[in-house]
């Protein structure tokens, strides 16, 4: 596309890049390494948090499950909100 890695103002950029790790998610589900057990874009997190993506997974081979908040980053975001959304974790959310 050409773009020099310049966003395009034409596409949503965040949504592209929140299909990123939901796509490789099913990728690995597919080839046999793990099952979405669950998954939803823009997930409330309380007290006053969404996760852009959370993501419920369970891993065959090691016999155990885990859930993840992700956080996708455009680097347009005030330092003080995402230190509000890491919750003290080091920007892990909860």
């Amino acid at each position: 596309m050409d773009v020099g890695g310049r966003l395009s103002p034409n596409v949503n950029n965040h949504a592209l890049m929140m299909a990123d790790p939901y796509l490789e998610l099913r990728r690995a589900e597919k080839a046999g390494f793990l099952a979405v057990t669950d998954w939803e874009a823009e997930r409330r997190v309380p007290p006053s948090v969404r996760a852009d993506l959370y993501v419920s997974l369970h891993s065959p081979s090691q016999r155990r499950s885990s859930s993840f908040f992700l956080e996708i980053d455009l680097s347009n975001e005030q330092p003080a909100r995402i230190r509000e959304k890491g919750g003290g974790t080091g920007g892990r959310l909860r």
